[in-house]
């Protein structure tokens, strides 16, 4: 931003702001685990996520993204729509020497992002990102008192109406529109006249660009959101392969042995890993998708040990989001470094395949002690935050109330569980 014009006011700002984190969310899948990227502007050289990142950014400010020569730093409809598989592979820094998984699939993501956004009503005639700011600060629900004040329900909804169009039309659908990211679990109830009664609704890509886009707006546009309790923790590989590196999640014996088999399987096609030997699901497989599920509960849990641990209280608790950030995501990563891509992207989608593979660690070691191992994620992630054991609370003390009853456990569909923590809920209309 420092090299904006200084006519280019706090509003416009932000308006490139959510211009710019709206495709670097979209962007952000699985590259797999041979691409780098090396930055024009240090040369320092990135992978994963933050490779992803710093591309993304760079390829922003070159203008790749917009339609106007004139204002680089935007994205539109018209400049997506020019978006070729090969513009991307050079944006990326994409050879035959450093491949990135998904290259085709996400290119037509960001083309069919390029059709969404011709609505008018949410992102303006300039067909950009960026003007949803102006349509939340116009929109009814939204007070004007000393600061703009949006629910966080109108945001949510602009981001899933707004981009509806951009998933696969391959996902989960109900009378004939593409959920996005919501799976059918054989562990729910069905019902024959309402199928969304079994799906179990996770949109972390949404829920992600809502935790990304509020921070420009409440930092630039002085805006304050109202029901931001409403979001859940992100169901992804790192948070997720967090409960299964400690044992807190374990897969049952029937469901190991079927996952192992599905490896080898797929391990004797060509280019596909055949070295690390780990359980493999696709990604509609009910064992994924409690996983997930069991993901969301548990990390509202692990905020609790947190609080509880810095003895932090009423407004100074920290949020889901800063957890999520500075501790669950921190703590899976060095390990996540260690081990074989979980996601894996395919050429026609650009969002993760249907496989996903889950470390065998710790298999059992969780039917031993939930109850410690849940309070261990929580330490875990304030060791990573970096805080002074100094100033957390006793453990006893921390503790206490956990230890007034025994855990309930069950057992659904391929996962040993401790507790049952409950799946978020959604209309059926919802997606994405």
């Amino acid at each position: 931003m420092a090299t904006w014009p200084s006519a280019v006011d706090n509003m416009e700002r932000t308006r490139r702001l959510i211009d710019l984190f709206l495709v670097s969310v979209l962007l952000d899948a699985g590259a797999g685990t041979k691409w780098q990227y090396k930055s024009k502007e240090s040369g320092k050289v990135y992978k994963r996520s933050e490779g992803l990142a710093v591309a993304s950014l760079e390829m922003f400010k070159i203008g790749l993204f917009s339609s106007r020569p004139d204002l680089a730093c935007q994205v539109d409809s018209g400049g997506l729509k020019k978006l070729t598989t090969e513009k991307m592979a050079k944006g990326l820094q994409v050879t035959v020497d450093n491949p990135i998984d998904g290259l085709e699939g996400r290119t037509n993501l960001l083309i069919r992002l390029g059709d969404a956004l011709l609505n008018q009503h949410i992102f303006g005639p300039e067909a950009r990102p960026g003007n949803m700011l102006d349509y939340l600060l116009s929109h009814p629900s939204t007070e004007v008192a000393a600061v703009p004040i949006v629910l966080l329900p109108t945001l949510w909804t602009t981001l899933m109406d707004g981009l509806s169009a951009i998933w696969p039309a391959t996902r989960t659908q109900v009378d004939g529109i593409p959920l996005g990211d919501a799976w059918p679990c054989g562990s729910m109830p069905s019902h024959p006249t309402h199928p969304w009664e079994n799906i179990v609704p996770f949109h972390k890509l949404t829920q992600w660009m809502t935790y990304s886009l509020m921070v420009p707006m409440q930092k630039l546009a002085n805006v304050h959101f109202v029901g931001t309790e409403l979001l859940t923790g992100l169901p992804e590989y790192r948070n997720g392969g967090l409960l299964v590196d400690t044992g807190l999640l374990t897969l049952k014996p029937e469901d190991a042995k079927r996952g192992l088999e599905q490896y080898q399987m797929n391990a004797t096609r060509q280019g596909q890993p055949s070295v690390e030997v780990v359980p493999l699901f696709t990604a509609d497989d009910d064992v994924i998708v409690e996983w997930r599920a069991l993901t969301v509960g548990f990390l509202d849990m692990v905020l609790d040990e947190v609080n509880l641990l810095l003895g932090l209280r009423g407004a100074g608790k920290l949020t889901l989001a800063q957890m999520l950030e500075a501790g669950t995501w921190k703590v899976r990563l060095p390990s996540t470094l260690l081990v074989q891509e979980d996601v894996k992207l395919t050429r026609s989608t650009g969002r993760p395949r249907n496989s996903r593979s889950m470390p065998p660690k710790h298999q059992g070691a969780a039917n031993h002690d939930p109850i410690r191992r849940h309070r261990l994620l929580g330490e875990l992630a304030v060791r990573r935050m970096g805080i002074p054991r100094s100033s957390r609370l006793g453990r006893t003390r921390a503790y206490r109330r956990h230890d007034l009853e025994p855990p309930l456990r069950r057992r659904a569909g391929g996962l040993d569980r401790a507790y049952s923590p409950a799946i978020p809920g959604e209309a059926p209309g919802q997606r994405g």
